[in-house]
């Protein structure tokens, strides 16, 4: 098992005054990579953590990123190479 947990909270009405905290543990140390999707899977935003075992991060959506429901997930690569993607957590923006 290389994701051990995850969680994005809270998952509605998120916004510049309501943020959403992503926390996620891995077992070693390894590459995330976070996408934020629409509901047609374009992603709308990324952010990236290197060689690390658990992030602690805050996502705050762009001021021009329209209210509706999104999809964020975890891409995680492994020192040897192996790619593993977390089930997408929906949330909804509210601006």
């Amino acid at each position: 098992m290389v994701l051990s947990n995850g969680s994005v909270y809270p998952t509605t009405n998120i916004s510049k005054n309501r943020v959403a905290s992503v926390d996620f543990f891995a077992q070693n140390r390894v590459d995330w990579k976070f996408n934020v999707k629409d509901v047609n899977g374009n992603i709308v935003d990324t952010f990236e953590y290197k060689n690390q075992k658990e992030v602690h991060t805050k996502w705050v959506p762009k001021a021009d990123l329209p209210n509706g429901t999104y999809y964020i997930s975890a891409n995680v690569t492994t020192k040897d190479g192996f790619k593993v993607t977390s089930t997408p957590t929906k949330v909804t923006v509210l601006q």
